[in-house]
């Protein structure tokens, strides 16, 4: 077994927490370091059902994507997940702007399941830019991130032109369409948009796919299984079933 402080270590090596956004709350958010671990769970959120399948399972670490902790607590009460996480001994690493910036972080990983070539970072590390193999119309690109993804449904503003090449930003990436148009993408991959970036793509023409914040960003997880089980072998790493979109399509 390992102690959560070489997890810890571990992540920031893979995904240096200096990389995160200013706003960001990125690290041991809760628990000891001290604490050995022998099961540790990887999920996109600490959810209430998240962390009862955790501490079903005998894990002493989740790992997550978005900060368990991201605005600062007045109290921490019974009922909350904190709260939760604290009562059990369950220790939470999280790792987010940094995950989506670092190399074979969430976007590179979000890239290869669509089949971006020539991929390579187009800002301070939350955007990348590839091509398709081959150039695919508008909605034929849009169904592609659908399925790739396992969407049950996307949004999408459909272009005016084949899609070659693409920009991809997982989670709300919305505020890039400016940025994609300036730099000549035919496609805009993302997981949130708002109504006036949905105005501003198709007023450019640009093909803007809205694939879902869960879906773009979850892809990451069983990549974060396969390394993390291969630098610590003795411990067993899971995706709770519990990991699921919340937003539902009715």
């Amino acid at each position: 077994m390992a102690k959560v402080t070489e997890l810890l270590r571990w992540m920031d090596e893979a995904y240096p927490f200096a990389l995160a956004e200013n706003y960001d709350n990125c690290g041991l958010l809760l628990g000891s370091g001290e604490q050995q671990v022998s099961a540790c769970a990887v999920a996109l959120d600490v959810t209430d059902q998240v962390l009862q399948e955790a501490a079903e399972a005998g894990a002493q670490l989740i790992i997550t994507h978005h900060p368990v902790v991201f605005n600062p607590l007045r109290s921490v009460l019974d009922g909350t997940v904190v709260y939760g996480c604290l009562r059990r001994g369950m220790a939470v690493i999280s790792s987010h702007t940094c995950l989506d910036k670092a190399p074979g972080g969430v976007n590179d990983v979000l890239c290869a399941c669509i089949g971006l070539q020539e991929v390579c970072t187009a800002d301070d590390g939350l955007l990348r830019r590839g091509v398709l193999s081959k150039p695919a119309g508008p909605r034929a690109f849009a169904r592609l991130c659908k399925e790739r993804l396992g969407s049950k449904g996307i949004r999408a503003v459909l272009g005016n032109r084949p899609v070659r090449t693409v920009m991809v930003c997982s989670g709300a990436g919305g505020s890039f369409v400016e940025q994609a148009v300036a730099e000549g993408a035919d496609a805009l991959l993302t997981g949130e948009v708002k109504h006036h970036e949905a105005v501003a793509a198709r007023h450019a023409g640009l093909t803007l796919v809205d694939a879902g914040h869960f879906e773009t960003e979850t892809v990451v997880v069983p990549e974060l299984i396969r390394r993390l089980s291969a630098a610590f072998p003795d411990i067993r790493f899971f995706q709770p079933e519990a990991n699921q979109p919340l937003m539902e399509w009715l």
